[in-house]
């Protein structure tokens, strides 16, 4: 924490916190126009803001960094929501965009690789059923943490299908995937965010792009 006369230095977890909450505005001002496809980006970086931090990348390579942030973030909230997060999961709300995400198979990368290459994950289907009871079956069980992690990396995968123009902006085909999708984020980003705020004293990380003696915010 900053001391109360240091004005040069913000503190950074207000500085998270701050720009988790701007982003979450800005996507929650999209749903009048029912743009989803901006409103899943908004919400998206509003997520990234909340849990990304500098771990060099020369020390575990870039996608292990961003698994064990990623992973270690989820843990990090589920230690400390008191059971929030489980019961917005599994109510009635919102369990059922959360199912049908765990059972999308667009957002499962062996499907994919399986279309590219008849050869490839051939079992794909079975192994989509088996991860998203895996997921339900850890909710139920009260890991929140395996069944965000597996959420997660559905939506991530979202992500990368829509921000690296692996889809056309308001495709008809993926209409229902974006909308169960936003309808996730929009209800836990925030409660996230919620569970950072009332536990300020937890390592949340530094965040990105710092500069001394200035947080861009």
């Amino acid at each position: 924490m900053s001391s109360p006369e240091d004005k040069s230095r913000p503190d950074p977890f207000e500085t998270r916190l701050r720009r988790a909450r701007a982003w979450c505005y800005r996507a929650e001002a999209e749903r009048p126009s029912g743009d989803l496809d901006v409103a899943f980006l908004f919400y998206w970086i509003a997520f990234n803001a909340a849990y990304a931090q500098d771990v060099p990348k020369s020390v575990l390579g870039e996608k292990t960094v961003e698994k064990t942030v990623f992973g270690r973030y989820l843990r990090n909230l589920t230690r400390r929501d008191g059971g929030a997060i489980r019961d917005a999961i599994s109510g009635a709300r919102l369990w059922p965009f959360v199912h049908s995400l765990l059972k999308d198979k667009h957002l499962w990368m062996p499907f994919w690789d399986n279309a590219h290459d008849e050869s490839k994950c051939i079992d794909w289907e079975w192994k989509l059923d088996q991860n998203a009871r895996s997921a339900h079956e850890a909710l139920l069980r009260g890991d929140t943490h395996l069944t965000l992690t597996i959420l997660f990396q559905r939506i991530y995968t979202l992500r990368n299908q829509v921000a690296h123009g692996g889809a056309r902006w308001n495709s008809e085909y993926n209409r229902d995937t974006m909308k169960n999708a936003v309808r996730a984020l929009e209800s836990l980003v925030p409660l996230f965010i919620t569970v950072m705020e009332n536990n300020r004293d937890a390592d949340w990380g530094t965040p990105h792009y710092r500069v001394y003696p200035i947080y861009w915010s």
